[in-house]
């Protein structure tokens, strides 16, 4: 174990004596059928174009924090610059990290066979297959939700920056935060609820 020219010569000596049929070997005998390739481009309407484009999006962003994480640890375990990743017994990524790795492609592949597919799917696949009628209802009750969300932090932002104005008893400077609070949810109403105690 660690002896690379152990290993290499043990390889050298089984190659010799072991055969692999490979399929271009045997194609014949097997009878296959030749292998085709089909490439068929595709026109996405819009609701389908935004929800790959979301799906693209998380995706990028998953794989952004993992790689981030992973290079985090590899600084952390302080691996001489002169190691190599063939030569080095720990290797820099384990199977587990990989494995994160390429999860996030995973739901991006499973999501590219239908919205319902895998762990980020819409709705469970046991149930019957979603029309784009129903996946448009899901992104926008999905994106309600999130835009419900990201209005009620920046109505609570303005809320405590206008509370500490009061603390400082700079009182003109804290009516113009209620203020712009009380706009930004009146602005909004028709799209987006807001809990009364946060604006009124």
């Amino acid at each position: 174990k660690g002896d690379m020219g152990a290993m290499e010569f043990t390889h050298r000596i089984f190659k010799q004596i072991m055969w692999r049929s490979s399929k271009q070997h045997v194609v014949d005998e097997l009878d296959l059928p030749s292998q085709e390739e089909c490439l068929s481009l595709l026109t996405l309407s819009p609701v389908e174009e935004h929800f790959y484009q979301r799906q693209h999006e998380a995706c990028v962003r998953d794989s952004h924090d993992i790689i981030e994480s992973l290079r985090n640890d590899i600084l952390n375990r302080k691996v001489p610059d002169y190691v190599s990743m063939s030569g080095s017994s720990d290797p820099l990524i384990t199977h587990t990290e990989a494995g994160k790795l390429l999860n996030a492609l995973l739901k991006l592949r499973q999501a590219c066979c239908h919205p319902q597919v895998g762990s980020s799917g819409l709705r469970s696949i046991q149930q019957s297959p979603m029309t784009i009628e129903e996946v448009l209802m899901v992104l926008i009750s999905k994106t309600k939700i999130e835009g419900e969300e990201a209005l009620r932090r920046l109505v609570i932002a303005l809320n405590a920056l206008a509370a500490i104005f009061i603390i400082q008893k700079d009182y003109y400077q804290a009516a113009l935060l209620y203020n712009e609070a009380l706009a930004l949810a009146e602005e909004h109403s028709e799209d987006f609820r807001l809990d009364p105690f946060q604006y009124n």
